[in-house]
């Protein structure tokens, strides 16, 4: 007995929806919390460890779970430490406002222990985001050479109602000697913690 080509085609077809069915690459409900898409400029040397923080934010209604942080395919003279952390924020009661955990952008990495809610810190691969909370992805990056160092913002994999989704953050990271490029902001050298 022959098997019908059309029958063949028809169970691939099926097999390939039931295996693309758990992934997307369509907007999911995480986004970042600042919304837009911006470059920064940090000083540093060739292999200095930098901290980098950025913004995210679960605007869905369930959860989503971290399965991995990447550079892009673009990063040049850049690397980023293997492990990476979400940070949660912080509430100061006085001025009646919330800043962002993770340290000072542009510090030293790691950042000093008594760094606001480093203390709060967890792996950000396997980390849970709960609905309508807002962290901070935070790693140690590296000029990896005497060239300037660039990035687009890291890729974030993660799940959310059995989906898979990609995103890539909005801010994109520039490391270099001098930051004093045209339209560009940076971010001045952090004190001294010493």
């Amino acid at each position: 007995m022959g098997m019908n080509p059309a029958g063949l085609m028809l169970g691939a077809l099926l097999s390939m929806a039931a295996l693309l069915s758990g992934c997307s690459a369509g907007p999911g409900p995480l986004v970042p919390a600042d919304s837009g898409f911006a470059q920064i400029c940090m000083p540093a040397r060739q292999g200095e460890w930098i901290n980098m923080g950025w913004a995210v934010e679960n605007h869905g209604d369930t959860p989503v779970t971290i399965k991995s942080v990447r550079l892009p395919a673009d990063a040049s003279h850049l690397q980023m430490t293997t492990k990476t952390w979400l940070v949660p924020p912080y509430y100061v009661a006085k001025t009646k406002t919330h800043f962002l955990g993770g340290g000072v952008t542009g510090g030293p990495y790691p950042p000093p222990a008594r760094t606001r809610n480093w203390d709060k810190r967890r792996p950000a691969v396997g980390a849970i985001i709960g609905p309508h909370q807002t962290d901070t992805l935070a790693a140690g990056l590296m000029r990896t050479s005497a060239r300037t160092a660039r990035s687009g913002g890291p890729v974030i994999i993660y799940s959310a109602d059995g989906t898979t989704f990609t995103w890539q953050e909005d801010i994109s990271v520039v490391l270099a000697n001098d930051c004093t490029m045209p339209g560009v902001p940076h971010v001045p050298p952090a004190p001294s913690h010493d």
